[in-house]
C-alpha cells in the first residue's frame, strides 16, 4: 500500500477568517496539527511504517 503525505502549502487561518501565515509541509508528512509554533504528523517509511514527525514552524 502506498500513502501520501500532505505536503506543501498550507494557510493558517485564525477564527477571524484571515491568514495568518503559510506553513511548508515536508511531502511525506501527513499532517495531523498545527498549533502554535509547531505542527505534528504522521510519516511513513519505504517499508510502510508510520513515525510521528513534529517540527518548528521558522518565521
Amino acid at each position: 500500500m502506498t500513502r501520501r503525505g500532505t505536503g506543501g502549502e498550507w494557510s493558517v487561518v485564525g477564527t477571524d477568517g484571515r491568514t495568518h501565515a503559510t506553513v511548508r509541509v515536508p511531502d511525506d508528512l501527513v499532517l495531523m496539527d498545527i498549533s502554535g509554533d509547531l505542527i505534528a504528523g504522521i510519516a511513513y517509511d519505504e517499508f510502510n511504517v508510520q513515525r510521528v514527525q513534529v517540527h518548528r514552524v521558522q518565521r
